[in-house]
């Protein structure tokens, strides 16, 4: 199977779980799904930009300790 399809089966599997039965609640139930959707990609927008800040800091310790101890020069 292509993955395409695997994904649509997925999405349409967890519609069936999780969609109220009721045609005239889709709408309600969308934007809701949507509301969650949203906060949860900008909590790991948050997320990435942290770790980024972390790994530049830890970055910058390194190559500042390098320098530190850095061999001096041979003859």
């Amino acid at each position: 199977m292509k993955l395409r399809t695997v994904a649509v089966l997925g999405a349409l599997g967890w519609c069936y779980a999780k969609a109220p039965r009721d045609p005239q609640e889709w709408p309600a139930f969308a934007g809701e799904q949507f509301a969650i959707l949203r906060e949860q990609v900008a909590e790991a927008v948050e997320a990435g930009k942290r770790a980024g800040d972390r790994r530049i800091e830890q970055l910058d310790r390194e190559v500042a300790e390098a320098f530190d101890h850095a061999p001096t020069e041979r003859p």
